[in-house]
């Protein structure tokens, strides 16, 4: 199985640098998505009518914390399937 370079899938119980480069690769496409929830949850706090900026509206709120975690989740499944997936 190629992924997004050329360099074969290692076997079942082994990860080579091939499967680390897809892997770090999966997280960098996955941050996007989390940076793109964040940015939306910060502009629409500082949308709101009459609002002055302060540094409490830069902090993630529950949204933003549960995508962080399923984030971390899917990276961590992600690792797994790689040690565990032969193909």
């Amino acid at each position: 199985m190629f992924l997004l370079t050329n360099n074969p899938v290692s076997p079942a119980g082994k990860v080579n640098p091939a499967d680390i480069r897809s892997w770090l690769n999966n997280l960098f496409i996955f941050t996007l998505g989390v940076v793109s929830i964040y940015v939306v949850s910060v502009i629409g706090i500082l949308e709101q009518p009459n609002h002055l900026i302060s540094l409490k509206d830069f902090v993630p709120n529950v949204f933003v914390l549960g995508a962080i975690t399923l984030y971390i989740f899917q990276g961590v499944q992600n690792l797994i399937r790689k040690f565990t997936n032969p193909n």
